[in-house]
Parts: structure tokens; C-alpha cells; sequence
């Protein structure tokens, strides 16, 4: 295994930050960025065009004032790939990753996507797997923390790809994304089912306050018990999409930040088989459903995006 160690730009690698000339209209749209910018972006192709002119609107200044990841890597048909951080990541704001490649006899760099830089919650993990994309460039890995595997957005796919491997244990820095309008209160999305146990921690705490009240009776009197979803933390992926998991957990904090101009949550979910007593960093698009007093406090549910970033200097040296 080899040991992580970030590369380092050099003043003439940076200068394509102000060599930078036309912008390529043709940039992706990540769909977390329409997610924060239009909970409506994800059903609605009015709402997506608005936050593709949104996300076009601020590149031109992103690009200008983004300082390099630190990550650089060349592909095997030599094309160059980095990344920018606009604002740097350690400014603890929201932001965006800017991708760029140089092909090979290519003067500059090219911007071909972004995804939003979103603070998030440092926590250790185990690398299960870890998936390429057919680009080579993008990817994901399933990654333990805790007692739940989550698959996870790798941001920096093209440079830490290559340092993960199953087994490996080391820090991730993980934060969510509320996809559009699946998300929303706990009580109104999903609201709280009962269903019949007969065996574990939920059954033995019932079993041991029935037998309290009925003394001389044994475990054959209460067969079963049920139990009630409500207020209860769940987490399950969801099949459409690797990356996708569908989470019911409390809001402990909520406030309200700016994502380029729009008005965005931040919200503190506690996910203790996940992350013990650390919160999990939940990002959604304010709406007036939706507002940091309304939801802090409260039980949310919804679809949500999860990525991580590997923290370099958690990597293993050898």
C-alpha cells in the first residue's frame, strides 16, 4: 500500500487559475447542488434550469478566488486531473469543489463538474468497497462507521481512489444532502408504524416490565409486543441510487447558513449506530415548510446524499 501523501501545486500549476479563459457552459449540474440551491429541482425542469444559472452565475468568481485542493493526479492516457476548494475548505463554510483536466498537448486546465465542499462530521471508518466510475474519474466506497455501512460520494475520487482498499480503517469527513422534496418532518413524510416483535432489546424491555406487573407469570404470557417506529432512528439504503440512503433521525441543532446566495440548513442529526454521540452534518434548502426554528428539535425523514472525504492525515504511514 502506498502511503497518502497529498501533492503539492506549485506556483506555475496555479497559474491556470488566472489563465483561465472561457467558461464551458456545458458544465455538469451535480444534483446536490440543484438540491440545496431548489428542493424543487429534482421534479421540476423549471426549477433545474434556475439553479443550472445559479451554479453558472458563480463559477466565474469561484474560479477566480478557489486555492487548490492539494490534490493532483494524471490519468493513464496522461491526462492531468485536480481540484479546487472555493471558499478553502478550512474557512468551515459551504462551498464548491471545482474539477479540472489538462489532456494531454492541452495548454490549460478545463472545468468539466463541481460538487458542493459542505463541512461535515469526522469519524472513523472501515473501507468494505469501493466502486470506480466508468470516467475513471468519479466513485464511491461503502464505508462501516460504527455499526452502519454507508456508501458514500467520494469527492476527491481521482486522487484518493487509489489509497483505498477493504479493511483499511482511517477518517472520513461525511456530510448529507436532503434530496429535494423527499425530505421533510418526521410526523408528515413517514409517519410513525407499529410492527409485532418477539425477540430483542425491544421485546426484553417490554418483557421485563410485564413480568414487574405480573408477578408469577413467565415469558410464554407476552408472546410478542409492539413496538412503534415513531421516534425511533432508522437508516436504509436506497436502491435507485448507491449513494442514496433514507434516514429518520432527531434534528438536535438546526441553523440557517448561505450556499451562494441561497438560503440553506445545516442540521445536526445524532445517528448513535453511526456516529455515537457525534451528529451527522444534514445540509438542505430553506423553504418556508422547512425553517431552522421548525425543524430543530424535531424527528426528520427523508431521502438524503451522503459523501465523504478522506481526512489525509488520518491515512496509515508505513
Amino acid at each position: 500500500m502506498e502511503t497518502y501523501e497529498a501533492a503539492h501545486m506549485t506556483l506555475a500549476d496555479a497559474d491556470y487559475i488566472e489563465r483561465y479563459g472561457s467558461l464551458n457552459r456545458d458544465v455538469a449540474l451535480p444534483e446536490p447542488f440543484g438540491w440545496l440551491v431548489s428542493p424543487e429541482a429534482s421534479a421540476d425542469d423549471t426549477a433545474a434550469a434556475k439553479a443550472r444559472l445559479t451554479l453558472l452565475s458563480v463559477l466565474p468568481d469561484a474560479i477566480q478566488k478557489a486555492q487548490p485542493s492539494g490534490r493532483r493526479t494524471q490519468g493513464a492516457d496522461k491526462t492531468e486531473f485536480t481540484a479546487l476548494e472555493y471558499p478553502p475548505r478550512k474557512a468551515g463554510l459551504p462551498g464548491l469543489s471545482l474539477y479540472l483536466r489538462r489532456r494531454p498537448g492541452e495548454e490549460n486546465f478545463e472545468l468539466f463538474t463541481t460538487a458542493p465542499a459542505l463541512p461535515g462530521t469526522r469519524a472513523e471508518a472501515e473501507v468494505m468497497a469501493v466502486h470506480a466510475d466508468a470516467n475513471g474519474v468519479s466513485g464511491d466506497a461503502a464505508l462501516k462507521f460504527g455499526e452502519t455501512v454507508f456508501t458514500c460520494a467520494l469527492p476527491y475520487f481521482f486522487y484518493d481512489g487509489a489509497f483505498l482498499e477493504p479493511g483499511l480503517k482511517c477518517e472520513f469527513e461525511v456530510s448529507a444532502v436532503a434530496v429535494g422534496q423527499s425530505f421533510g418532518l418526521a410526523s408528515e413524510l413517514a409517519p410513525g408504524e407499529a410492527f409485532s416483535v418477539s425477540s430483542g432489546p425491544f421485546y426484553e424491555e417490554a418483557l421485563q416490565d410485564f413480568l414487574s406487573q405480573h408477578p408469577g407469570l413467565g415469558r410464554e404470557a407476552l408472546p410478542e409486543v409492539k413496538v412503534s417506529t415513531e421516534n425511533l432512528q432508522l437508516i436504509s439504503p436506497h436502491g435507485s441510487d448507491a449513494c442514496l440512503m433514507e434516514l429518520r433521525c432527531r434534528a438536535e441543532k438546526a441553523a440557517r447558513l448561505e450556499f451562494f446566495s441561497s438560503a440553506v440548513l445545516r442540521l445536526d442529526c445524532v445517528l448513535d449506530q453511526a456516529f455515537g454521540e457525534k451528529p451527522l452534518a444534514i445540509y438542505a434548502a430553506e423553504t418556508p415548510e422547512w425553517s431552522a426554528e421548525k425543524l430543530s428539535g424535531q424527528f426528520i425523514a427523508g431521502l438524503f446524499w451522503v459523501s465523504a472525504r478522506l481526512v489525509p492525515e488520518s491515512f496509515p504511514k508505513h
